[in-house]
């Protein structure tokens, strides 16, 4: 099937075209964005895609609809290519979101769930996805609310690999959309948020989460089912993982307020995050007698400036050089 050049995909699903397919997670929906309008949308979906012979269209609405919310869903019904004579449904939801906000690029002979993708489709670039991705996180003003939470684990586990597929490039985009998407989120949902405090929101979040090894929160339940679903044995991690992940997430969030709110240099910023992730390599590269001599200048130190350092005795030393280095920012 031939996506429309006046769709562009986004989300989950874009974010897999980024990664290997032993990376991929699963996902039960594809996002588009489109700067069409319903009555042109229904045209395609019910009257076009509709007629095919192997596919059922049907307009979605969910229980707890909200009617401000800029969105159309379709369930479409499709063969199944692993079982013969089953379906398959897939949830197709049609954003209505400013384009402009994003950088995009055309994808082609790139695997997304095991198919192969050979036809152009316009998809959001790796920068501007970090970007929408990150700012799903700001729970208190233009991300997802409280009722929506078990969705944050999938968003972790996206931005974290894209992350480390970041060029210069790639942060610049990063920047360009990150202000744009929350200027234009906070236009519809008529709120008044500076950046910052966007910014803090996502901080918070990133906090929270990676304490996840450290005292039993919500979020670990939330991993846990996320990971039993989505996401195959091989690249399934720790609940100290997932913290470092969330760790090393927040030092991105810290350098992109750097640009944005405090004005420091692009390029500047940019060059001491690949220091950061080099730093972080080199104590995963250590050998087992320079770790051992790190550990202790490690919990020294915590054991001075943490009230919680016991915790942290039994983690590794990449967690506990995160731990002390987040109170720099």
């Amino acid at each position: 099937m031939k996506i429309s050049k006046s769709f562009v995909l986004k989300g989950g699903a874009a974010a897999q075209t980024y990664l290997p397919l032993k990376q991929q997670r699963a996902s039960v929906d594809i996002d588009l964005i489109t700067s069409l309008k319903p009555n042109e949308i229904k045209e395609i979906f019910m009257n076009q895609i509709n007629k095919l012979d192997f596919a059922t269209v049907k307009i979605h609405k969910p229980k707890k609809f909200k009617d401000k919310l800029p969105l159309i869903t379709y369930l479409i019904d499709l063969p199944s290519i692993t079982k013969e004579e089953e379906t398959i449904q897939l949830k197709v939801d049609i954003l209505f979101e400013e384009i402009e906000s994003y950088k995009v690029e055309e994808i082609k002979n790139k695997e997304l769930f095991a198919l192969k993708i050979e036809n152009k489709i316009p998809c959001i670039k790796l920068g501007s996805l970090v970007a929408d991705k990150l700012l799903t996180l700001a729970s208190k003003s233009i991300g997802i609310d409280e009722s929506r939470q078990e969705q944050l684990p999938k968003h972790v586990y996206d931005l974290i690999r894209l992350m480390d597929l970041m060029k210069i490039e790639d942060f610049n985009d990063l920047l360009f959309s990150f202000e744009k998407i929350s200027k234009a989120e906070m236009r519809f949902r008529g709120i008044s948020h500076e950046l910052p405090g966007v910014i803090e929101h996502i901080k918070e979040i990133l906090i929270e989460f990676a304490k996840v090894d450290i005292e039993d929160k919500k979020f670990k339940k939330l991993i846990t089912d996320f990971q039993s679903a989505y996401v195959n044995r091989e690249s399934r991690k720790s609940l100290q993982e997932w913290a470092i992940d969330c760790l090393k997430l927040n030092y991105l969030v810290k350098v992109i307020k750097d640009v944005l709110v405090d004005k420091k240099d692009n390029n500047e910023r940019y060059n001491k995050f690949v220091e950061f992730k080099k730093e972080f390599e080199d104590i995963v590269k250590m050998s087992v007698d320079d770790k051992k001599s790190l550990r202790e200048n490690l919990l020294k130190e915590a054991n001075e400036k943490l009230k919680y350092w016991k915790f942290l005795k039994g983690k590794s030393e990449e967690r506990i050089f995160l731990e002390l280095k987040q109170l720099d920012w």
